[in-house]
């Protein structure tokens, strides 16, 4: 269990870090809706005409709900994957549970729908913990430290035990 680390001053993610990667991924939730449009114009050339008769026909309602559709996925998909989004990758941070391991995937699709409610930047306000990552129980953590931390920890752990093919002999 990592759970220490997680608490280490070093280890997770300052506010300043948390809004690069917010920046970072808006961009890019921006570009893959802009692919996601022009993709179905260009469908239009084979004769495929639904998708870009949808979007040239497309209500209020439905541009929300297709912007709230690319954003969730977006953030759960990346992350059921890989534990981090584009953003992440980029600053060298990625997502743990409080156990300090891959959260569950219920607890990533809990933490993407929270980010959809307005008021979630807000929760940043004194705190790097937002809604959407203290709801779920997880932490966004600097990645090289936190995997230099693990593993200075399991070699601690090692230490003492029996090693592999060695006969644990017990004393009389």
């Amino acid at each position: 269990m990592n759970k220490d680390i997680l608490h280490m001053d070093d280890v997770q993610v300052t506010g300043g870090l948390r809004f690069a990667n917010l920046i970072i991924d808006v961009i890019c939730i921006y570009v893959i809706m802009f692919i996601i449009i022009i993709s179905s114009y260009l469908l239009t050339l084979i004769g495929i005409m639904e998708p870009a008769l949808w979007f040239e026909n497309i209500s209020g309602a439905q541009d929300r709900l297709f912007t709230v559709a690319v954003f969730f996925l977006y953030y759960f998909l990346f992350e059921a994957f890989t534990q981090r989004t584009i953003g992440k990758f980029i600053t060298g941070t990625m997502v743990v549970n409080a156990s300090g391991e891959k959260p569950s995937l219920p607890s990533l699709a809990g933490r993407s729908l929270l980010r959809l409610i307005g008021l979630d930047a807000l929760s940043f306000l004194g705190n790097n913990r937002g809604w959407h990552d203290s709801a779920p129980g997880v932490y966004v953590v600097k990645t090289k430290r936190w995997k230099e931390l693990v593993a200075l920890k399991h070699s601690f752990d090692e230490i003492g035990a029996p090693q592999e093919g060695t006969p644990v002999t017990a004393e009389v």
